[in-house]
């Protein structure tokens, strides 16, 4: 009992300490790094450090590069991109996980889920050159897409409605900017409309 007590202030630190441990990363939460070595991540990428998006989808390619902390439309048109539109896709495809995984020794015909010679396809580019690509295959039964990442060796599932909305009917219109003049509200010194000879200020 004696040596109990004795022990007793450091098995309070101990138990102390390991909960102010476990406090702190609860509060910090996963990186992506930690996120994606967990099998049915997305795609092995950081959002903030993404500065290439090529998506080929239904409606044809689309390429964005980002210049200066700003996102542009680079293909098939040079045009300025909705930004909110652009981070909200980055967030989206990096916090989303896969409904099923299938290991790739178990896969006998890729060519039988539509990933022999894919059609459609999500690249992401990082400032340092990595890039990580997202393969689209058929359509599944059960409201999925059947989806591989490149280099990887498994049969993975996402939620047909997710594939859909961010990447196969994801439309050069959704992504463009569509404010009709950009300017600063401070800058403004005079407002004039005029329509034929009528004129208003």
């Amino acid at each position: 009992m004696k040596q109990w007590r004795k022990n007793a202030p450091f098995l309070l630190f101990l138990l102390f300490l390991a909960a102010v441990l476990y406090a702190l990363k609860f509060e910090r939460g996963e990186t992506p790094q930690e996120r994606a070595k967990k099998l049915g991540t997305l795609l092995d990428f950081q959002a903030n450090k993404v500065t290439r998006i090529q998506l080929v989808g239904q409606k044809g390619p689309i390429t964005l590069e980002k210049k200066e902390g700003k996102w542009r439309i680079v293909e098939p048109i040079q045009a300025e991109a909705d930004q909110e539109e652009v981070e909200r896709l980055l967030k989206d495809w990096q916090d989303r996980q896969t409904t099923r995984i299938i290991p790739g020794k178990e896969v006998d015909d890729w060519g039988r889920f539509g990933l022999k010679e894919p059609k459609h396809q999500l690249t992401l580019v990082e400032e340092d050159g990595t890039q990580a690509t997202l393969l689209i295959g058929d359509e599944a039964p059960d409201n999925a897409y059947f989806a591989r990442v490149k280099g990887r060796d498994q049969l993975l599932k996402f939620s047909s409605w997710f594939i859909k909305d961010t990447i196969l009917e994801k439309k050069l219109d959704d992504l463009r900017d569509k404010t009709l003049l950009a300017f600063e509200k401070g800058d403004v010194e005079r407002l004039v409309l005029q329509h034929g000879e009528q004129r208003v200020e």
